[in-house]
């Protein structure tokens, strides 16, 4: 390998480095414990929402007002739950890995609505797995 493609390879590490030793994210806990907050607080608040959820099929909805709120819909299927209408919030995610019987292989995709929060979302897939992982591509060709 040429030391400028190594380079250019191993400047991954780097970024990496500098993305996930960053102190500007935390675990505050449980959602229901932040219920009761004021939505001007919320705003530095990613909620996840799982919906349908695992394992009793209740569609949910984002329960903090103010934050933004991530979609997960695994289980978003007519087979799984029944599904009252299309899914269109902001930030979705699905995932056909459970269907097919792969569930630890994270065979997606999201449906992002805002171009900034794509390209965010597209650039921390990249530093974090550099590139889709080579077991997922392989089942992907395998079928």
């Amino acid at each position: 390998m040429k030391s400028e493609n190594l380079y250019t390879y191993l400047q991954v590490y780097k970024f990496q480095t500098n993305l996930f030793d960053g102190r500007e994210y935390k675990w505050e806990g449980l959602t229901s414990e932040w219920a009761n907050v004021s939505a001007s607080s919320l705003t530095n608040f990613i909620e996840f929402v799982t919906s349908p959820n695992n394992p009793d099929g209740l569609l949910r909805q984002s329960v903090l007002c103010g934050s933004a709120v991530i979609h997960d819909h695994a289980y978003y299927w007519p087979h799984y739950s029944a599904i009252p209408a299309a899914a269109d919030e902001d930030i979705m995610l699905f995932t056909n890995s459970k269907i097919s019987g792969h569930a630890s292989s994270r065979l997606g995709w999201a449906v992002i609505k805002d171009e900034k929060i794509y390209e965010r979302v597209t650039r921390y897939m990249l530093l974090n797995t550099m590139g889709v992982s080579r077991d997922t591509q392989l089942r992907v060709l395998k079928r």
